[in-house]
């Protein structure tokens, strides 16, 4: 069995949040979620990922939350921009930590 290297830090609904309402400020919409069980699914993506998935690399980990976000749409004005800004969040940190 191969060592695995320490677990991420994940990004957070409060981060996500606070990204997403950046977004609204700078280019308008509804403000508001639209489903909370999709939101915190696509934000656990990454974590089931490292805990089931049998190889994973960190650019699979930083792209999950928006990729789960995008598809989903758990947000009521549906803005992609947060979405992108998350897997920037996600990969600055995973830059950060190794």
């Amino acid at each position: 069995m191969t060592k695995r290297s320490p677990e991420p830090r994940w990004l957070s609904r409060l981060v996500v949040d606070a990204i997403h309402n950046d977004q609204l400020r700078e280019h308008g919409g509804l403000p508001g979620i639209r489903d909370e069980n999709v939101l915190e699914s696509a934000l656990a993506r990454p974590r089931q990922k490292w805990h089931y998935a049998e190889e994973t690399d960190l650019a699979t980990l930083a792209a999950a939350p928006g990729f789960g976000l995008v598809k989903n749409h758990p947000y009521r004005d549906g803005i992609m921009g947060s979405s992108a800004e998350s897997v920037g969040e996600m990969s600055k940190l995973t830059v950060l930590l190794f």
